[in-house]
């Protein structure tokens, strides 16, 4: 009965390991197929209720009220069911979770050109430099786009309602913008439209040689 005994928890730490899937294995599944990752948490609440999970090969979102608390750089194992929104890949109808710990360095953000945004990318931390940004010298407004160029080419920051950013002075001149790549599109399947960057707080806009407006004059 001993050697039972031993044997049987080998087999569910075995089966656990298993169950567990890469992100980039993870987003080529159908939707309702349910899956269980892990990664690094990339948001708070900034969004409202979806947290960005990254791992080595990939980042995805998962839309859940339960991860309210879950915070950036938290390291979590999640367990849900793909439901893509609007083309952008999440898991939704989370249930189960683990904070393993929290504090965690972020993923390094990936160096883009405007024109590398897009699938590749969705659900991870992104790098565009040298770029300028509409409105400048305005203030942002919550669940409303804007525009940005490196002077060649255009894509989209989304700032929502619930995002620290609202309200806060649009920077001028040229900036590095460091976001999440995301995805809204209503077109079914697309892998080529409506992607847009989130950034997560004023430090996601760093400042280039030229001066920047950060505050009312």
């Amino acid at each position: 009965m001993l050697k039972i005994f031993l044997i049987i928890p080998v087999f569910l730490v075995s089966f656990q390991l298993f169950a567990q899937q890469k992100i980039s294995e993870v987003r080529i599944l159908s939707t309702g197929e349910k899956a269980t990752i892990s990664g690094i948490v990339t948001n708070g609440n900034e969004f409202g209720a979806v947290r960005y999970i990254q791992d080595e090969t990939a980042g995805l979102a998962v839309y859940d009220s339960k991860l309210s608390e879950v915070k950036r750089g938290d390291s979590i194992t999640v367990t849900g069911e793909v439901n893509p929104y609007n083309n952008l890949f999440e898991l939704t109808k989370v249930s189960a979770f683990t904070v393993h710990a929290q504090g965690y360095a972020l993923p390094e953000a990936k160096i883009l050109t405007v024109g590398d945004i897009g699938e590749n990318y969705e659900g991870q931390v992104v790098r565009i430099n040298n770029v300028t940004i509409e409105n400048a010298g305005g203030n942002f407004s919550g669940d409303k786009n804007y525009n940005f160029s490196d002077g060649s080419n255009s894509g989209v920051i989304r700032i929502n309602s619930s995002s620290p950013i609202a309200g806060q002075v649009v920077p001028s001149g040229q900036l590095d913008l460091v976001a999440i790549c995301s995805q809204f599109s209503y077109n079914q399947d697309d892998t080529r439209g409506g992607y847009q960057l989130l950034p997560r707080d004023m430090k996601d806009f760093i400042s280039g040689k030229s001066i920047n407006v950060t505050s009312p004059l």
